[in-house]
């Protein structure tokens, strides 16, 4: 059994292809003694008339189509819904494509968020080939939707950070990487991924010393990084809690390097993140937290509420219903 992943066509090539219908429609239509008709018969034959026109078309749709998105000088970022859990695609200006986290569950038995959610959202936006994933932690709510992801979309680079201990899904996705010849980049503190001429993204954590495991596991250690472009910044956090926040603020709580335009809100909100010194370093002007509709933990709760609603002129946006499939 083989599968062919289609992308979603683009608005020029929907249009092409309606118009190419209509000029074969209406060629056929026409009597044999019409000029236009007794012209195509004769010089071409009206298939290859027909095969002529479609290219035509075709070819500049697609060009056209191209052209926007290579002129696109715009940074686009598109969160998820992916349920209880983590996953945002970052778009470039010149096109580089970085998706961060692909977890995710809909709390319903035998629902992969990777085939039924997050696959079908990428090719919907036409995404052939991702220069980087990147892998906050290893728990299932941030890599879920990964494995079908590897298995159908071109990815050049996988970004991690070093372990702390190896989960299940550590184990499931390195098999997967290894099967399908992905590299992947292992990172710290102090790296750079440089995107394009405008954009790039600074690790921010983990850095050499790794946080022991506590008794949440391995969220204290997930990779922290800030996106920049501009004058613009976003800080994604995986699922960092007190300990990492705590680490975050000693290590560059005087330097700026916190502050942020929006701040996706560690850990979904929950009572273990969202310290409000943490908060006050980031000063984001957007917190976006991703959370499953009535979700079983309760998430955001009381404290990153609070935390957030101090922070002054913040738009708080607590669910992730955009972009929504469906």
């Amino acid at each position: 059994m083989s599968n062919i992943m289609i992308i979603t066509p683009s608005i020029f090539l929907i249009i092409a292809y309606y118009i190419a219908a209509f000029i074969l429609n209406y060629l056929s239509d026409l009597p044999k003694s019409h000029p236009l008709k007794s012209f195509a018969l004769k010089k071409l034959s009206i298939n290859r008339k027909a095969i002529a026109a479609i290219t035509i078309i075709v070819v500049t749709a697609s060009s056209l189509s191209y052209m926007y998105r290579i002129n696109n000088n715009d940074l686009r970022i598109f969160f998820i819904d992916v349920g209880q859990g983590d996953s945002a695609l970052i778009i470039s200006p010149t096109n580089r494509k970085v998706l961060i986290d692909g977890g995710g569950t809909r709390d319903t038995i035998g629902f992969d968020v990777g085939t039924q959610i997050l696959l079908p959202y990428l090719l919907n936006r036409g995404v052939r080939v991702i220069d980087y994933v990147i892998i906050s932690h290893f728990h299932s709510d941030h890599t879920n939707g990964l494995v079908a992801v590897f298995e159908n979309i071109s990815v050049r680079n996988v970004v991690i950070s070093r372990q702390s201990s190896y989960t299940r899904e550590y184990e499931v996705i390195m098999e997967v990487l290894e099967r399908n010849n992905i590299p992947i980049l292992i990172v710290e503190a102090g790296n750079r991924i440089i995107l394009d001429n405008y954009t790039y993204i600074d690790i921010l954590h983990p850095g050499e010393r790794l946080i022991p495991d506590n008794m949440r596991g391995i969220n204290n250690n997930s990779i922290v990084c800030r996106l920049v472009f501009g004058e613009f910044s976003m800080i994604f956090t995986g699922d960092i809690e007190d300990l990492g926040e705590i680490e975050l603020v000693r290590r560059y709580g005087s330097t700026g390097m916190l502050e942020s335009t929006i701040l996706k809100v560690a850990h979904h909100g929950s009572g273990t993140s969202t310290t409000q010194e943490f908060v006050d370093s980031s000063r984001p002007q957007i917190a976006v937290v991703g959370v499953g509709r009535n979700n079983q933990f309760r998430s955001p709760g009381t404290r990153s509420n609070k935390a957030i609603r101090r922070c002054s002129g913040l738009e708080y946006i607590e669910r992730i219903y955009m972009e929504k499939l469906g």
